[in-house]
């Protein structure tokens, strides 16, 4: 037990930062609504006070940049949870569409 509790703080974070796709937020709402930039393959939106979600042709990753809980989501497909200062990546899927652009929630 006491090499469990010894490694643990030694696994990167980023092994553990697999998104929660499909979250709720009942009592939410819309802080911020921005549209996705495309660059190539890849596709940015920039909420300058909340975080950026980056969307390429295999992953979404998302990043909180406040100082408090938000929701991050393309309506429609897509809905990820994260804390103060969390990111996260997923698979992108097909109904993930830049096209619908980032709302970001809060309580």
């Amino acid at each position: 037990m006491k090499f469990a509790a010894f490694l643990l703080p030694l696994i990167p974070a980023a092994l553990a930062a697999e998104c929660s796709r499909d979250a709720g937020c009942p009592g939410c709402g819309t802080v911020d609504s921005v549209s996705f930039t495309q660059n190539g393959n890849t596709y940015t939106a920039t909420s300058p006070s909340y975080g950026v979600m980056t969307m390429d042709d295999t992953t979404v990753s998302v990043q909180n940049t406040s100082n408090k809980w938000l929701l991050f989501c393309v309506y429609g497909s897509i809905c990820v949870p994260l804390g103060a200062g969390d990111s996260c990546t997923t698979a992108r899927q097909s109904t993930d569409n830049p096209a619908l652009g980032l709302q970001v929630w809060s309580q």
